[in-house]
Parts: structure tokens; sequence; C-alpha cells
């Protein structure tokens, strides 16, 4: 039965504490927490206009309105390494909207 083996998985790795597989899974949390902070500090803390999708900012720069830092080399670095470090840590994140931000910011380069 699927749902007494998970359960018994689980209370063994509690309470045992020579049990390798718990140290597996602190590792993967940790690694995850990590990819994601740092994620996170890039979009907060160097380049705050890479935050959300980007959608908004395309549909109002194909509208004719001047968007303050739509292309910028710094914006277009922090989407491309905030959305690998974002998937990558396992988060719900939609990675079509960065995408199309990251392609406009190409397209108004050439």
């Amino acid at each position: 039965d699927w749902v007494a083996w998970r359960a018994s998985r689980l209370s063994a790795m509690i309470t045992d504490p020579d049990d390798p597989n718990i140290y597996i899974f602190l590792r993967f949390s940790f690694l995850s927490w990590l990819l994601a902070f740092s994620s996170s500090v890039l979009c907060v803390m160097w380049v705050p206009a890479a935050k959300g999708s980007g959608i908004p900012e395309v549909k109002a720069y194909l509208n004719g309105v001047r968007v303050k830092r739509f292309s910028s080399l710094s914006l277009f670095v922090v989407k491309i390494v905030g959305t690998i470090l974002s998937v990558v840590s396992s988060l719900a994140v939609g990675k079509e909207g960065p995408l199309i931000h990251i392609e406009a910011i190409v397209g108004a380069s050439c």
C-alpha cells in the first residue's frame, strides 16, 4: 500500500538519525532555498525593474509608451539569471512572461 509505505518511510526519516535520506532532503531543501533567495536578491537589490513577468512593460512599449529601463543590459542579464535560478529552485514560476520580456529586449536592441 502506497500510503502506508510513505507514512512508514517518513516516520523512519524523522526518528532514525542515521537515515541518509533526511540529509539528502535537507541538502535539497537548502539548495532550493539558496537558489530562490539569490534570485530574489538579484531582482530586489540589483535591478528592481526585473520583478514580475514583464508582459505589461512589453505591451506598454508596443503601444508607444516610453518605459524607463526597458532594454538595459543589466535588466536583460538579471531576467535571464533570475528566471533560471527560480525555475531550478523548484518555485512555481511561469517562465513564459520573463521569456517574452527577454525576447522583447533583444528585439528592441536590434
